[in-house]
């Protein structure tokens, strides 16, 4: 917190701009409100309206703790045609989770594990392949998707509107994170230990401090090398 409580708008906007957007959400309740609002200003607009969108759900919810990078698939493509896309934004989604296929108005109606679109014939239909997608809703209890993920062993979990309509994606690294923190909320109310009414349940944000330190490095190193480019420039 004291290292996000440092960072200027820009440089602020910059760590933003590195993170998957429920990491991104969670440094911006750490940071100064004024801070955050010119950082988000300084960001793309739709970025930045996914950014505030998060920031709108309960930290505790499965809204509060989703991604809203994830690839999706329609049920009239071809395998290859799902591995073109996966290629073209996988690097904007976090990896490993999966492709979620939607129907029109945007429900999943099915899952495609990396497992099997690379064991598939690129030719197959993706309705032959795909399985049928695990869904909660985005106001449910993160403690709740977090145990989803666990007991049936998923990639990942599609979270929903009120319409069905897929948000955002959890992750099974977020689940075992959810999961390890409830275990240590548990244990400090066991032992006396945590102070009543606290909120531990931040897990994604104990990662994101965890990089803060080297992340810093990076965005400072990469401004002193434009200011050395251009004053290189300027003397040419």
């Amino acid at each position: 917190q004291d290292l996000v409580s440092r960072l200027d708008a820009k440089h602020l906007r910059a760590v933003l701009e590195q993170l998957p957007s429920d990491e991104a959400a969670d440094v911006l309740i750490e940071a100064d409100d004024r801070v955050a609002n010119d950082a988000l200003d300084r960001m793309a607009p739709e970025a930045a309206q996914e950014l505030r969108d998060l920031l709108r759900y309960q930290p505790d919810t499965a809204g509060g703790v989703m991604a809203t990078e994830f690839v999706d698939a329609s049920v009239g493509q071809r395998i290859g045609d799902v591995v073109k896309e996966v290629r073209k934004e996988g690097e904007g989604a976090e990896a490993d989770l999966g492709v979620f296929v939607l129907d029109e108005a945007g429900r999943p109606v099915g899952f495609l594990s990396d497992r099997a679109l690379l064991t598939h014939s690129i030719h197959t239909p993706v309705g032959d392949v795909m399985v049928e997608p695990f869904v909660i809703s985005v106001g449910d209890d993160q403690e709740v998707a977090a145990q989803t993920i666990a007991k049936y062993g998923l990639d990942s979990l599609a979270v929903v509107d009120a319409n069905g309509a897929m948000l955002g994606v959890i992750s099974a690294d977020d689940a075992a994170d959810i999961l390890e923190d409830e275990v240590s909320e548990d244990f400090a109310r066991l032992t006396g230990t945590g102070s009543e009414g606290q909120q531990t349940r931040l897990p994604i944000l104990v990662r994101v401090r965890q990089r803060m330190p080297l992340m810093g490095l990076t965005v400072a190193g990469g401004l002193l090398s434009a200011k050395v480019l251009a004053l290189a420039l300027g003397s040419a």
